[in-house]
């Protein structure tokens, strides 16, 4: 979750957008959904694909936040993707992309409660959400402003920004990085929390 961050720390004042810039923003939202929300898992859970399927599905607000990088290769199509929630667009997009994320997050740990017990699930959630929901998005747009300038001169191809693209890749190796973490807390430490949750299952009830 970006928690309405700019790239360049900008107040965040509502701005109206002119009717060509709003259809593309419109247009930019409506592909992401097409493309990354709906298209890619279908044909990975059709190539038997399940566990990535899942682990992809709940992560697409961390891809939305590093390809609408504002200098990237993607900055004119998905400028209002996820970053920059200052148009309405822009929010609106942003909390359609959190609120498929968080569903399918709630939906993947209501199938699997039924093979665990729902403090097991419950720390499982508090491990994702904490990890790669709530916490990154900010960082993640610093990071690449910092890697993009430290990168140094630019370069292009074909009318391409070389250090935007490159920019967007470092995005991606973060985010492998964030859900290794992830698993592995969740691996590692997710069993102490299941029993602080039961416990306190049992004081309540």
């Amino acid at each position: 979750m970006n928690s309405n961050y700019l790239s360049k720390e900008k107040k965040s004042n509502t701005i109206y957008l002119t009717k060509n810039e709003q259809n593309i923003a419109i247009l930019g939202t409506v592909i992401y959904i097409i493309v990354f929300i709906i298209t890619i898992p279908i044909i990975l859970y059709k190539f038997g694909f399940t566990t990535l399927v899942k682990i992809y599905i709940i992560n697409t607000d961390l891809l939305a936040t590093i390809i609408s990088f504002d200098k990237g290769p993607f900055q004119n199509i998905f400028k209002y993707l996820y970053n920059n929630t200052q148009p309405f667009i822009g929010y609106l997009s942003q909390n359609i992309i959190n609120l498929s994320v968080l569903l399918s997050l709630f939906y993947i740990r209501l199938k699997e409660s039924k093979k665990e017990s729902s403090s097991a699930s419950l720390s499982i959630i508090f491990f994702i959400l904490l990890i790669t929901y709530l916490l990154p998005g900010r960082y993640i747009i610093k990071l690449q402003d910092k890697f993009y300038n430290y990168i140094g001169k630019k370069q292009f191809w074909n009318g391409y920004d070389i250090n935007g693209i490159k920019t967007v890749i470092f995005g991606l190796f973060i985010v492998l990085l964030l859900i290794l973490f992830e698993d592995l807390s969740i691996h590692y430490f997710s069993h102490y929390l299941e029993k602080i949750i039961g416990n306190l299952f049992k004081i309540i009830g």
